[in-house]
């Protein structure tokens, strides 16, 4: 067959060969994403290779992949695929593996007559077997072939990421660019094959699995019944003690309880979490390669798509706890009225939406009309994240850093208004290094000719700023497209929100309004007047420069918006309600961020001011409440009631961990069980919101 003729689809095979191929035509009808085919496509903006070979490639590309795809489920006695019977348990072992076989020998003489084609074709089929052959010898042989993480990623880079990189070599003997695409399907090839170990697994994390829960696909941690090393599990077995893990995966264990063992396993040595950890710098790393080769809008929508997959995932993935302890009967979908449409009462409307709740926010302000309430704080934040947590405060620190990771995350849909950049902190003197460098991407301390003059110490990291007028109306969107909603009221007494018979959880996500609010009247709560100017510049970074003291009345920050504003502060006035700009402290901000970032400055010396914003941080003496409490309604039947406020200048930085500590709460109340309905729920959320952005 000449190489540029396409590979004949096995629907007009004739005759009686068609019978040959039931098995692969069979898979075709279970359906498919066509990731391959759309990554080539978005491959060609770069490299122009001719239509009727890019045809060819892609078909022989997708031809092999659903090839190997037959052969995998047979290897791992997978009776599932896509959520119907794999090929093998419809027409037999013997049939499917021969249908995979003739398959990979049509795709060869696809491209037999170019000798360049057949080698890379050849080439890249010995790499393809030779990782699926270690990772088979590791699941059969586990008790002594146990692999490094290491060794693992380089066998993904010969399987996963084998085709890919077959079909991109392909293309690149048609191309007249001198582009070198290779580095890039590497990356792009591990990173799906580590997303999908994670994928597989975090699930678990979000809710307790009974047997009715099968919501994945391919079963519930499929992967080990299988016996699979995937990442996660190299990872946990490499930090846990003893060989209990090892031994649950060698018994390839297809009951709930065996399963969630190991999961508990899993989940002690942080294994998921480290996980989500190497995805996150997989797709920093692609990103950084995908600039190199210039601008693609295609690749970034498809990478955008596998994005949102994952993040809607990840969201599930908050540790919700599942007990039996309750005394308050509800109904299959509990009722919630939350209090508040700030950032805090917005994000735990997403999450309990998310859950399979009936929610209801209630709120005078909103995101599409926010400068109606002087008081209302959320849209007069910075923001970005930067947590001030103590090194040895774990609680707020657990807060803090599930925030990051769904903000970092949420950093790659560009309607949600969150853009990633380099942050620099600059003090008088040495100090230890914050408690997030653990994490945080990037994170190093300053060379001396890289810190400003009145300055000794510094570092730098990656983090997030948010363009927060953008963000609450993306979470608003994100919570109304799940099915919540949004009520105009006043709400002066919290048992107004309870009384009667059509709720069954209030949340108090009132801010600064704890203070006065009629039944809560929480004496710890007390503004603290933040002083902002918003100008035009191109800077795109964060910088935090502290002298005496970080909490002293007027401070120095700069945070950069993806909108083209930077937002420069300011002050942390305690105990001060005044929502007047002062013009002089305006003065004294402007002129303090500019000697610390020249670059805010025209040619003339001068800044563009935009605008000028107080807010007051809703600030409590103890930190953030988080905590339930049971009420009574006028006819005495229990509610629960869950306290959500007190955050003070940090509530966009630890919105996504309190707002889960919130659902955790609610499901040991209601016997856990609303995780039946998280994933499901999440999941169609986020398609719906999709269209609309």
């Amino acid at each position: 067959m000449p190489v540029n003729s396409q590979v004949v689809p096995k629907t007009q095979v004739e005759g009686r060969d068609k019978v040959l191929y039931l098995p692969y035509d069979y898979l075709l009808t279970l359906g498919g994403k066509g990731i391959r085919s759309k990554l080539m496509d978005a491959f060609d903006h770069w490299l122009h290779v001719p239509k009727d070979k890019l045809v060819t490639i892609k078909s022989v590309v997708e031809k092999l992949h659903n090839a190997s795809l037959l052969v995998d489920d047979i290897e791992d006695n997978s009776p599932m695929r896509r959520g119907k019977p794999s090929a093998h348990m419809v027409h037999g072992v013997p049939s499917t593996i021969n249908t995979a076989n003739l398959c990979y020998f049509d795709a060869l003489e696809c491209v037999m007559e170019d000798a360049a084609m057949t080698k890379i074709f050849v080439c890249e089929m010995i790499q393809l077997h030779r990782g699926q052959g270690f990772e088979l010898y590791w699941r059969d042989n586990g008790s002594v072939a146990c692999p490094s993480v290491e060794e693992y990623v380089d066998m993904v880079s010969n399987k996963t990421g084998g085709l890919m990189r077959l079909g991109v070599k392909m293309m690149q003997l048609y191309t007249e660019t001198n582009k070198d695409l290779v580095p890039l399907v590497d990356l792009i090839g591990v990173h799906f094959q580590i997303r999908d170990d994670y994928l597989n697994l975090a699930s678990t994390k979000a809710y307790k699995m009974t047997s009715s829960c099968y919501t994945d696909a391919k079963g519930f941690c499929e992967d080990l019944s299988e016996g699979k090393f995937s990442y996660p599990v190299i990872h946990s077995i490499q930090n846990l003690a003893g060989h209990e893990l090892i031994n649950i995966l060698r018994a390839r264990p297809t009951d709930i309880p065996a399963k969630q063992r190991a999961m508990d396993l899993i989940n002690a040595s942080k294994s998921l979490d480290y996980t989500e950890s190497v995805i996150d710098s997989l797709d920093a790393k692609i990103s950084e390669e995908m600039s190199k080769l210039g601008p693609n809008p295609g690749l970034e929508k498809v990478m955008a798509m596998l994005r949102e997959e994952y993040l809607a995932e990840m969201l599930t993935s908050f540790d919700t706890i599942s007990t039996n302890n309750s005394n308050i009967t509800m109904g299959s979908k509990p009722r919630v009225r939350i209090l508040g449409a700030g950032v805090s009462g917005l994000t735990v409307g997403v999450l309990l939406q998310a859950q399979g709740c009936s929610t209801t926010i209630i709120s005078k302000s909103s995101p599409l009309a926010f400068d109606a309430d002087p008081l209302y704080t959320s849209p007069k934040a910075g923001a970005n994240w930067r947590s001030f947590v103590e090194n040895g405060d774990e609680r707020l620190q657990a807060y803090d850093e599930a925030a990051f990771k769904v903000l970092w995350s949420l950093a790659e849909i560009p309607a949600a208004g969150i853009v990633r950049y380099p942050s620099f902190e600059y003090y008088k003197q040495q100090r230890p290094n914050p408690w997030f460098a653990r994490f945080i991407p990037g994170f190093r301390v300053l060379e001396a000719n890289e810190i400003p003059d009145g300055f000794s110490y510094g570092y730098r990291y990656m983090t997030v700023g948010i363009t927060v007028p953008v963000y609450l109306k993306f979470l608003l969107t994100m919570y109304t497209n799940l099915g919540g909603t949004l009520k105009h009221g006043t709400v002066e007494h919290i048992q107004d929100l309870y009384n009667g018979d059509d709720c069954d959880v209030v949340v108090n996500c009132s801010g600064i309004g704890a203070k006065t609010l009629g039944g809560v009247e929480d004496s710890d709560v007390y503004p603290t007047r933040g002083q902002i100017v918003i100008v035009k510049s191109p800077v795109l970074l964060t910088i935090m420069a502290v002298g005496a003291g970080r909490l002293q009345p007027e401070t120095t920050y700069i945070i950069s918006r993806n909108d083209g504003t930077v937002i420069l502060g300011g002050t942390y006035q305690q105990n001060n309600g005044n929502l007047e700009p002062d013009w002089g402290i305006a003065e004294r901000i402007i002129q303090r961020c500019v000697a610390v970032c020249p670059e805010l400055a025209g040619p003339d010396g001068k800044v563009e001011v935009v605008e000028h914003k107080v807010g007051l941080r809703p600030t409590r003496k103890g930190d953030v409440r988080v905590e339930p409490e049971m009420v009574k309604t006028s006819s005495g039947r229990c509610v629960l009631l869950v306290h959500n406020y007190g955050h003070g200048g940090y509530g966009y930085q630890s919105s996504w961990g309190t707002a889960d500590q919130v659902v955790s709460i609610i499901s040991q109340i209601s016997d856990g069980t609303m995780g039946n309905w998280w994933v499901q729920g999440f999941a169609a959320g986020l398609k719906a919101l999709k269209p609309k952005m």
